[in-house]
């Protein structure tokens, strides 16, 4: 099945249903960015990144790469990265589809160094779908158009290319894939941070010790259970205080916090500044 027809018939299903598309920029990097590996059910993500450096997490492995990539994620797989500037047009953006129905595959490179020439298109079509695409509307067609348009350009799925270089040194070794436990463990993670697992919790989840879960998780991950849960429910924290206008209390709540001011000392505590400000400052992402 060619990508144009899957391409087409997830365009008509997005206008025909309510789906949800987002789409967020994050620009002026003036700080590393760090999102730990995590998947999304139901979730196709896309990640345009320009002009940064460091690695990305894709196809069970870190990656190192320089420049400017496309790193794609179906629903259920594993992604993530740790980015600094390499250049002063630094940017990343990030795509999220969820199609009411499951995703075939669009043929989508998993992770492809872009150059210059039609590869360099993405961004301006990229551009068009975040000016188009209004957070408190189900996407209408001009945003749809330009997703489409993003889509077929996109870089088709096959072997790496460029100076993607190989699985980076570090968390887990060269090329070590995380553990099949700690994809199971991370599942449940992500399922619960509302609601944060205690470690002998998600052990019993997954079957194994407390003790072996931890070693495995912080040998895949390179850090622990609590650690990752808690980057996880500030990156949740911070996609909704960027992508939708619910107030600060309400989105602790969905959270599990208490109230406005735990959540608020809490984000605080970790973000470097209060969730009102996190929210109005263009440089975040």
């Amino acid at each position: 099945m060619n990508r144009e027809y899957l391409v087409r018939e997830l365009g008509i299903e997005l206008l025909a249903s309510a789906c949800s598309l987002e789409v967020l920029r994050h620009d002026a990097m003036s700080e590393p960015l760090d999102i730990a590996p995590h998947h999304h059910d139901g979730v196709l993500q896309l990640d345009l990144i320009r002009g940064c450096r460091g690695r990305v997490f894709s196809g069970g492995r870190w990656l190192r790469f320089d420049n400017d990539v496309a790193l794609a994620a179906y629903p259920g797989e594993t992604h993530g990265y740790e980015l600094g500037p390499a250049r002063a047009d630094a940017a990343v953006f990030n795509i999220k589809i969820r199609p009411r129905n499951t995703i075939e595959s669009l043929s989508v490179g998993p992770i492809v160094r872009i150059g210059h020439g039609p590869d360099a298109e993405l961004f301006r079509h990229a551009e068009e779908l975040r000016a188009s695409v209004d957070p408190l509307q189900p996407p209408g067609p001009r945003p749809i158009l330009a997703l489409l348009s993003l889509l077929m350009s996109w870089p088709a799925r096959g072997p790496v290319r460029g100076p993607v270089r190989g699985a980076a040194p570090g968390r887990g070794g060269p090329g070590e894939r995380v553990h099949p436990v700690v994809e199971r463990a991370v599942s449940q993670i992500e399922s619960n941070l509302g609601e944060p697992l205690r470690l002998d919790e998600i052990a019993s989840e997954v079957g194994v010790s407390s003790r072996q879960l931890a070693r495995l998780f912080e040998r895949s991950m390179g850090m622990t259970p609590h650690r990752y849960s808690t980057m996880r429910r500030l990156d949740r924290a911070k996609t909704m205080l960027l992508a939708n206008r619910a107030g600060i209390g309400e989105i602790g709540e969905t959270l599990g916090f208490s109230g406005h001011a735990t959540f608020t000392r809490w984000f605080a505590q970790h973000a470097g500044m209060p969730p009102s400000e996190f929210r109005t400052n263009p440089r975040v992402f």
